[in-house]
């Protein structure tokens, strides 16, 4: 498992932008090897807004991103106006309630 976190702020009016073009484009095409993709929003800052995915390897991450499908995220933060950031995880321990 490896877990990606796309960050950026995002302001006001464009808040609808992202919610509908994430449930757009990531829900209904989500990028081969992705198994759990999150959309949040701070409460603290509601302008920092964070895509959080899980994929199945780190080699299915970076396949995606070889093949432009993992920069869809980064595109829906622009269209958004944001500027987003990218960080990469190594998923160390999981706990996954059933």
């Amino acid at each position: 498992m490896y877990v990606t976190i796309l960050s950026g702020h995002v302001s006001h009016e464009n808040w609808t932008t992202l919610q509908k073009a994430y449930q757009e484009k990531v829900t209904r095409h989500p990028p081969r090897g992705l198994v759990e993709s999150t959309l949040v929003q701070s409460e603290d800052d509601p302008t920092l807004w964070h895509i959080i995915s899980f994929w199945q390897s780190k080699e299915a991450f970076q396949q995606a991103e070889d093949e432009d499908e993992a920069s869809l995220c980064v595109r829906l933060f622009c269209d958004a106006g944001g500027v987003p950031t990218r960080r990469r995880y190594a998923v160390a321990a999981r706990y996954v309630r059933v």
